[in-house]
């Protein structure tokens, strides 16, 4: 297997940049690689089906990578505003127009999940604000992935018709 390791790190360094975190992900092929040993197909040869183990953890650790990202940056935000806001005041204290605006952005998006039915509200909360997959959502609700996935449509399309509808009132008053 040490005639490998060399080889997977080269396999995957152009997907992943950082040095840690290809040192995890070639661990992580060696585990499969071990656990799934009895399932190799003598067919191909044994450097193949290790390189795709490889390309295939690459990928869901890039992904893996881009989900927590997402989850940190929704929670910055929400932390932002939490913390922006003056206790005395009741105001937001903002350092500039673009705060203003994510602000009253956020405002608006609140107040129309709000309006969502509740089971479509609950599925785009758990979704999108607090970053679970389908599957998880529809375990927790006892759905199918199919039914959370229609939920989640659903509440986003009228989310959008409310965003349609918030511009158009704009428009006319001269917002």
């Amino acid at each position: 297997m040490d005639l490998y390791v060399p080889l997977v790190h080269h396999c995957i360094k152009d997907l992943i940049d950082r040095v840690p975190d290809q040192e995890d992900v070639v661990q992580n092929v060696f585990l499969d690689v071990f656990r799934g040993i009895a399932n190799f197909n003598a067919d191909s040869a044994f450097s193949t089906w290790i390189f795709r183990i490889a390309k295939r953890k690459a990928i869901q650790h890039l992904r893996h990578r881009r989900r927590q990202r997402r989850k940190e940056r929704r929670t910055i935000s929400i932390e932002t505003m939490k913390s922006s806001k003056s206790e005395e005041e009741g105001q937001y204290e903002l350092c500039d127009d673009k705060s203003q605006e994510r602000v009253d952005v956020a405002s608006e998006v609140h107040k129309w999940l709000a309006r969502l039915p509740e089971k479509q509200r609950e599925a785009i909360e758990l979704s999108h604000l607090q970053g679970w997959k389908q599957r998880e959502i529809a375990e927790k609700l006892n759905l199918t992935r199919e039914a959370v996935a229609q939920r989640i449509t659903r509440g986003i399309d009228s989310l959008k018709d409310m965003a349609s509808e918030a511009q158009c009132y704009a428009n006319v008053v001269g917002e």
